[in-house]
């Protein structure tokens, strides 16, 4: 639904809060501002009195904040396993050739 909206330029004919809001949270990627950064976009939106019509979907906004928080944490997290996988394979790579070193050095038997 979310992507209907901007293939068929719902969000171009929305106030400018509502894109803001769209952009932090179908565009953005920053898990750490997020809430905060949703929070005072809702805040703005319904601080106007024009606006007293969305108050219904805060609650709806809010749950989706939540949603894009847990799947961007998600990714940090995906992220920084990958990188600590990586760096382990490469400590074992060093230490396989070290051993190699080592042994072809000492005459030991390889393994």
């Amino acid at each position: 639904m979310i992507r209907d909206l901007s293939r068929y330029g719902v969000l171009g004919n929305a106030i400018e809060e509502l894109q803001a809001l769209h952009d932090i949270l179908e565009t953005e990627f920053n898990p750490l501002e997020l809430c905060e950064r949703v929070h005072r976009s809702i805040g703005t939106i319904t601080g106007n009195p024009e606006n007293d019509y969305l108050e219904q979907y805060v609650e709806f906004v809010q749950d989706v904040a939540l949603v894009r928080l847990v799947r961007q944490i998600s990714q940090v997290e995906s992220i920084q396993i990958l990188h600590t996988f990586l760096l382990v394979s490469r400590i074992l790579v060093i230490k396989i050739k070290f051993l190699k070193i080592a042994n072809s050095s000492t005459g030991l038997p390889k393994h």
